[in-house]
């Protein structure tokens, strides 16, 4: 997948993409110690994924925190605004058919603060009945948790490091395999734990510079039009 505005994450059931190990990366402008925080918000615009948020929200600050950043986690309405520091991770149901694919499970933008999360295609993915939690077991729910927050970490690694760009295999993939999403634990590599670590220190730095309020939730509440599939 190459370069463009948007960058979407999708399903890829043929092929069992393997998870690659995290190593210890480089020493920072700040020192090899530092962990810049990152504010994430969490906004569940229909309310259909709130018996997820444990899950999701456990399982993205895992593999954030394993590169370097230490998250805060905030369960945010949509009309709440944001300020520089902070990312929105926004949950919908499903993306805009004209757009997307069945197969789409998140997408950026380039230039905004905000990951696009869409909950009927993850558990679709994942082979589990639609509807939001209920009928769901215990063990899909934590499953699907699972799955949700890996793929709010890719998303997120994205707003971070927006000239990353996608790796051949493991989590930065631009199509993530069922057995990876729902499997044993995964990491970022070294590189983008760098590039990921490197953009929340710019952000958390930003809580300084400027202060106050730049993003209105409902104008990022629009999906991108032009997402790369």
């Amino acid at each position: 997948m190459g370069r463009r505005a948007a960058v979407c994450t999708v399903l890829f059931l043929l092929v069992a993409v393997g998870s690659s190990p995290l190593a210890t990366a480089g020493a920072e402008e700040r020192g090899p110690d530092f962990r810049p925080r990152l504010r994430l918000l969490w906004t569940d615009l229909a309310g259909a994924a709130s018996f997820v948020f444990p899950f999701a929200s456990q399982e993205a600050a895992a593999i954030l925190e394993e590169a370097g950043i230490a998250v805060e986690w905030t369960i945010a309405a949509p009309a709440r605004v944001t300020v520089e520091d902070e990312v929105r991770v926004l949950i919908l149901e499903e993306p805009s058919r004209a757009v997307m694919t069945r197969a789409t499970m998140g997408c950026t933008r380039r230039g905004t603060r905000t990951a696009w999360i869409y909950l009927s295609n993850v558990l679709w993915s994942l082979g589990l009945r639609e509807g939001g939690g209920r009928g769901l077991l215990g063990r899909e729910q934590d499953e699907a948790g699972r799955a949700l927050g890996r793929v709010v970490a890719h998303e997120i690694v994205h707003v971070l490091a927006p000239g990353l760009g996608h790796s051949p295999h493991g989590l930065m993939a631009s199509r993530l395999s069922r057995t990876l999403l729902a499997g044993n634990r995964v990491s970022l590599t070294a590189r983008e734990a760098a590039a990921a670590r490197a953009g929340a220190g710019i952000l958390a730095a930003s809580r300084d510079a400027s202060p106050r309020a730049v993003d209105v939730a409902l104008e990022e509440a629009r999906a991108p039009r032009h997402p790369r599939r």
